[in-house]
C-alpha cells in the first residue's frame, strides 16, 4: 500500500509538470465552494522560519512551486479533511501525516515563511510548496 501512496504522489507531481489538472473534490461535487476557497485564517499565528508545524499553519491550499498557478493545489481543511488527492491529514510529532487508501505517508516539514514550506519523504527529493 505504501508503494501506491508514493506512486499516487508521483503521479500528481507528474501531472503538475504536464499541466494536466488532477481531479479534486470540487470537480466531483464533494466540497462546498466556501470550504475549497478557504485560506488560512487571518488569526493564525504567523509561522517563523524553522518554526514548529501546526494545524493552523497548514489550513488552506498548497501547491508545488512548479505549479505556479495552483491548478493542482491540495486544500487542507479543518478536521483533517482534504480537497485534493489525499483522504486525510494531521500533524503528528511535528510531521505532516497524509492518509490515502488506508495507508499513511509521513512527511517532514521545514517552514520557510508564512507562504512557503519544504516537505520531504524519506530519501525522496525535497518539494517546495507555496500557499495559494
Amino acid at each position: 500500500m505504501k508503494l501506491q501512496i508514493i506512486l499516487a504522489s508521483t503521479a500528481a507531481l507528474a501531472l503538475a509538470a504536464c499541466g494536466k489538472p488532477a481531479p479534486t473534490a470540487e470537480a466531483t461535487g464533494e466540497a462546498t465552494a466556501a470550504a475549497t476557497t478557504e485560506a488560512a485564517p487571518a488569526s493564525a499565528a504567523p509561522a517563523a522560519a524553522g518554526g514548529a508545524l501546526t494545524e493552523a499553519y497548514l489550513l488552506g491550499k498548497w501547491a508545488d512551486v512548479k505549479d505556479g498557478d495552483c491548478k493542482l493545489a491540495q486544500g487542507f481543511l479543518p478536521g483533517g479533511k482534504v480537497d485534493g488527492l489525499f483522504d486525510s491529514w494531521k500533524v503528528e510529532g511535528g510531521n505532516l501525516v497524509l492518509g490515502m487508501m488506508g495507508e499513511n505517508q509521513t512527511l517532514t516539514v521545514k517552514i520557510i515563511d508564512q507562504k512557503t514550506m519544504e516537505t520531504k519523504n524519506g530519501t525522496a527529493p525535497t518539494h517546495t510548496l507555496t500557499r495559494c
